[in-house]
């Protein structure tokens, strides 16, 4: 018996092979995109994982508290000494090590470049214990010269793996020793290493910050990642102890406890990637959210292609009413139908799922390579993988094999043979379109959410820094040795700035401010050039910027140690401040302190308001604009921002790296442009905005296959009733209007259904920027309108043809 329902099913398939590839097109369609996002979601989710232990594996993480009205801040580095007071008290911990980066001129030979080092404490490698290609990483930064790479970065510099043994100068500090090389990272780690180095070395800044004692916490200068190794027990247990360890060890520099103030907690290596809300992590995170939004989309193109399969199938039914009823006939009873049919089904998503399988294992190297990711399809040596794929694939293909093959075993003998054979019931017909109409429901929500997204990622990328931000060029560790002045001669360079921060990075020091009312806040603070502002476009808001012909704006010391800066703070430290307007605020005292490289942080101060500017992006769009103030410290600024005019932009940057080669600095030039890097900062944004629009085309693929299908299925069935109308005087328009209208009603009964899930879904998305479009009418109408005209070109082209039929020949049909 089972043979007969395989060939009952391979000849039904070879009889009709357009409704067959159709069918199984439009299910591998939807398997493909899928399981692509089941791959992609499984690697956000699995963080870590390749490292032994990973769950008994914590980085540290310090929250401060800001003045009332102000959310905590937290940040994924934590002030050095940290890490010798766990070591020294905690029990429950079996090691904490240190690490931190600096960027470094790496030279072998004539070759150098210039890469992000990490320093690391010689145990870092039992709590992190990666993967080894060659040499011993267990005692490999034991010794003062001991360096790890990664496979890639020893490629890089020797154009070969296996490297250990061999040195590399690390400029400025010494020459090191490779003693380990790691296999390559993968991508889904929180960790951005390349390259190691031993914290040990007397150049290393680890050593450095051991030999400076602790001033009141958290003005520790060496901010840095300490990650933990516990013993087994549970880390809100020992996040109980780290409050009392703080205020035991550092000095709080005021009345209240240390711990009143600043808190440390055990942040999960393997939930870093998915936690947005910490300053300081090596590589942009995601969000819960977005995971869980792009499985639900998932679920949602599955939900389409098996619509759309049950669609094809039960308008097929028609077909097949003779065969049903001459078996029933035959003795045949409806259980043995109903088996027949769903292995029928079943027979057509087993092949749909063997072609998705394909394309997607041919399609993951063009997702890793757009997501720069290295997410694997092991799906023979992953039992997991293979078990999940296996059980959805037979729910999938079961749930909707089940009504196509009830409506088809409900046929009544009589009926059928007694006429000739019918078409499906009524009921058959409105599932269908409610089927149809669920589909473009899901469709229009789709097209809803790319406008959006696309629409908030081209805010993110060019209106949200609310500077001019073209044809601006950045350049690291670049205003030295003169070389500000060289370039400004340059032809071509309309303007030049230094600084010790550039956006759309955020401004990395926070301070303690008070106004002479005795209002109180947290700025964030960085030292800028004269004439910064200006380059950008901005204009005060109220008093004026720095100058150089006034010598009191740039910062100094004086004799009796008394420091003197003047300050140009933004709207958002105005309102913090609690002064009425922005005018009322200049000339007004600020009471604060200030790191200084070289001096440390100097003591509580007053400088003065000389002007206010406004609220521009110093951070990201997901966060509201923190309270700024910005100073004058030429010395130790050295990121310099390069207004280009728009003529010749090749031709200055070519004339600046040569300047660069000529003044001989110590650094390889990397200018990049700040649209790039808000493009990078944004990245996230972007990608999301993509690959929604890339699953989107999927869903509309599909549902324009099973669309193509139902219009023809239901103009083959309305052929004798087409040509009678046309026999009576009806014109072609009128035929085209009468088939068209059909299939364009569920499209507009669909709006009824996304526009209000939709328009909720993307609105909440929305709220998790500070900063962000609104929710424009023209959205809902655009999607709409896309939605009709995916359906009309679908179906018009097949209608046209069956409404120029002649009658004659369309009466002689049936």
């Amino acid at each position: 018996m089972f043979r007969n329902y395989v060939i009952a099913a391979l000849r039904n398939l070879a009889r009709n092979p357009l409704y067959a590839a159709l069918n199984i097109g439009g299910v591998a369609l939807g398997f493909t995109a899928a399981l692509l996002i089941v791959l992609y979601v499984r690697d956000e989710l699995s963080y870590e994982n390749f490292i032994p232990g990973y769950r008994d594996t914590y980085l540290v993480a310090t929250t401060g508290t800001p003045p009332e009205g102000h959310a905590p801040i937290k940040s994924f580095s934590t002030p050095s000494h940290v890490a010798a007071w766990i070591n020294l008290d905690m029990a429950t911990v079996a090691s904490a090590a240190r690490l931190t980066n600096s960027q470094i001129v790496v030279r072998r030979g004539d070759f150098e470049a210039l890469e992000s080092v990490y320093w690391a404490d010689p145990n870092i490698v039992s709590i992190l214990p990666l993967a080894v290609f060659a040499g011993n990483l267990a005692t490999a930064l034991d010794q003062p010269d001991g360096l790890v790479l990664t496979r890639t970065m020893a490629r890089k510099y020797f154009g070969r793996d296996n490297v250990v043994g061999e040195t590399l100068e690390l400029k400025g500090r010494a020459k090191f020793t490779v003693k380990a090389v790691l296999e390559d990272l993968p991508s889904n780690t929180h960790l951005n290493v390349a390259m190691f180095a031993s914290g040990t070395s007397p150049k290393s800044p680890l050593t450095q910050l051991d030999q400076t004692p602790l001033s009141s916490f958290p003005e520790d200068k060496g901010w840095l990642y300490i990650y933990v190794r516990l013993k087994k027990a549970q880390a809100t247990n020992v996040e109980r102890e780290l409050p009392g360890l703080l205020d035991r060890h550092s000095v709080s520099g005021g009345a209240q406890p240390t711990s009143s103030i600043w808190h440390l907690s055990l942040e999960p290596i393997n939930q870093i990637h998915l936690d947005p809300e910490g300053l300081s992590s090596m590589k942009p995170a995601s969000r819960r959210e977005t995971v869980y939004s792009f499985a639900a989309i998932g679920i949602l193109i599955v939900f389409v292609a098996s619509a759309n399969f049950v669609s094809m199938m039960t308008a097929r039914a028609s077909r097949r009413a003779i065969e049903v009823g001459v078996r029933k006939a035959m003795g045949a009873r409806r259980r043995e139908l109903i088996v027949q049919f769903m292995g029928e089904s079943l027979i057509y998503v087993l092949l749909a799922t063997l072609a998705a399988l394909s394309v997607a294992k041919l399609s993951l190297p063009i997702l890793n390579a757009y997501l720069k990711r290295t997410i694997a399809f092991a799906y023979w040596s992953d039992p997991s993988l293979a078990a999940s794929t296996a059980t959805i694939v037979v729910m999938v293909g079961a749930l909707a094999a089940i009504y196509p093959a009830l409506v088809l075993s409900a046929l009544r003998p009589v009926q059928m043979l007694g006429k000739g054979g019918i078409t499906t019931a009524q009921s058959s017909d409105r599932v269908r379109r409610a089927l149809v109409t669920a589909q473009f429901a899901v469709l229009i929500g789709l097209i809803l959410a790319v406008i959006v997204l696309f629409r908030q990622a081209s805010f993110a990328t060019h209106e949200s820094l609310r500077m001019d931000s073209d044809q601006v060029v950045v350049i690291g560790h670049a205003c030295r040795n003169g070389f500000e002045d060289a370039v400004k001669a340059i032809s071509g360079v309309r303007a030049v700035a230094c600084s010790n921060w550039a956006p759309p990075d955020p401004v990395g020091s926070a301070s303690g401010a008070t106004a002479p009312g005795g209002q109180s806040t947290i700025v964030w603070y960085a030292s800028i050039d004269f004439g910064y502002f200006e380059l950008f476009g901005l204009e005060p808001l109220a008093g004026r910027f720095h100058s150089k012909s006034r010598s009191t704006d740039a910062f100094s010391v004086g004799a009796s140690s008394e420091i003197h800066d003047s300050l140009v703070i933004n709207e958002s430290a105005v309102r913090a401040l609690g002064f009425p307007t922005p005018q009322s605020s200049i000339g007004q005292m600020i009471e604060w302190s200030h790191f200084v490289p070289g001096l440390g942080q100097t003591g509580r101060h007053l400088s003065e308001v000389i002007g206010v500017v406004p609220d521009f992006q110093t951070s990201s769009i997901r966060e509201p604009i923190e309270p700024a103030a910005f100073y004058v410290d030429l010395p130790h600024n050295g990121v310099m921002s390069i207004k280009l005019s728009g003529r010749d932009i090749p031709q200055s940057l070519a004339s600046i790296d040569a300047l660069w080669k000529k003044m001989g600095n110590g650094y390889p030039i990397s200018p990049v442009f700040l649209d790039q890097l808000l493009q990078d900062k944004y990245t996230d944004i972007t990608q999301q905005a993509q690959l929604l629009a890339a699953f989107a085309g999927v869903a509309v693929l599909i549902a324009c296959l099973g669309l193509f299908a139902l219009s023809a299925s239901a103009a083959e069935r309305r052929t004798k009733e087409i040509a009678v109308r046309k026999a009576m005087g009806a014109s072609t328009a009128q035929v085209m209007r009468l088939l068209v209208w059909q299939f364009c009603q569920p499209v507009v009964w669909a709006n009824l259904i996304a526009w209000p899930v939709a328009g909720w879904v993307m609105n909440r998305w929305l709220r998790g920027f500070a900063y962000h479009i609104d929710m424009d009418a023209w959205f809902f109408v655009a999607s709409a309108c896309l939605a009709l005209t995916i359906a009309l070109l679908t179906v018009s082209a097949h209608c046209f043809l069956v409404a120029r039929a002649k009658p004659a020949v369309s009466l002689r049909y049936e």
